[in-house]
This record gives structure tokens, sequence and C-alpha cells, in this order.
């Protein structure tokens, strides 16, 4: 879905097996696969909050900078969805995005700068698991805002006005 009022960009993935014996086994499936170009010499910083794990630096902000050739992997522990939050912001020189995973189970999602590119992907970390005839599962949650110009801080405004027409329930 492309919202026409928002910034936002969302999707689900679903697999369906229509054929009358078991899929081969499906595994490393990613919601979300992309890259952007950017200079090497570009300034990336992954911007995120803590989840809760029940401690004192709890929904905490933290900064990472992604300097060139350096991956960094997001996923939470144990199952608990939210002990590390599903939501990250990537800000390069003049713009950035920001990727929420909706998602109750194990997630993973990886952030890397090399080769000219930055890359992000998301996905369902443990997944190994055939088809029978006709189930369907589905892939996490994927919104994406892409936005513009050096304030993080207007991002998250355009993150919570997408969330608060489109996802969020009345």
């Amino acid at each position: 879905t492309i919202y026409l009022d928002t910034p936002g960009v969302d999707w689900t993935l679903y697999f369906t097996n229509t054929g009358d014996k078991d899929t081969p086994i499906l595994e490393q499936v990613d919601a979300l696969d992309t890259s952007m170009r950017l200079a090497p010499v570009s300034r990336v910083t992954l911007h995120r909050i803590n989840g809760s794990s029940g401690g004192p630096s709890d929904w905490m902000p933290s900064d990472q900078h992604l300097t060139y050739g350096r991956h960094i992997r997001i996923a939470p522990t144990r199952g608990r969805s939210s002990n590390t939050s599903p939501w990250f912001n990537v800000q390069w020189d003049d713009g950035g995005v920001i990727t929420a995973i909706g998602w109750s189970g194990q997630w993973d999602a990886s952030v890397e700068f090399k080769n000219g590119a930055l890359r992000t992907r998301a996905g369902m970390q443990l997944l190994h698991t055939i088809l029978h005839p006709g189930e369907t599962i589905r892939s996490p949650r994927i919104m994406q805002i892409y936005w513009q110009g050096d304030d993080q801080w207007r991002a998250y405004n355009l993150f919570r006005r997408t969330m608060m027409a489109h996802i969020m329930p009345r």
C-alpha cells in the first residue's frame, strides 16, 4: 500500500501452497531487502531505541554510526518481539528511511553499508518450514517512511502521522 496523504509504504508477503503436494522448505524469507546507492564517504547513522527487557535502559535512544564496510544486525532475544525495538531510522547526508517491522515473533533485520550501497533487510529469523496443500503463511508486515533533509525529528513526526492515519485502530 502506498499512502498518498503521508510518505508511508506498507506491505506483507503471503505464501500459499496451491499445489497438491508439500512445498520445498521455505527459509530465509526477507519481506524487505532493499539497497540505496550512497557515496562511500556518506555519513550514515542508525537511530534506534532499546526495547523493553524490564531494565533501567528500557526505551532509551541509541545511535550507531555505520561506517563504510560495517554491518549491524538487529533482532530480539528468545522470541520476545519488542525486547529490541522493531523499528529504526537510518539517516544519511540528506535524508533517511524509517523501517518498522510488524511481527509478534522472532524477527531480524540488518543494515549494511558497503560496495557503494546501503542495504536494509528484515524478515523472519528462524523460518524453516514446509506448506501442506492449502496452507498459507505470511511474512512480517513492513512499513517504510523515506524522508529528506537533516532533521530526524521531522522524520519521526512523519512516522507518527502515518501510524495514526493508517495503522492504529480507531
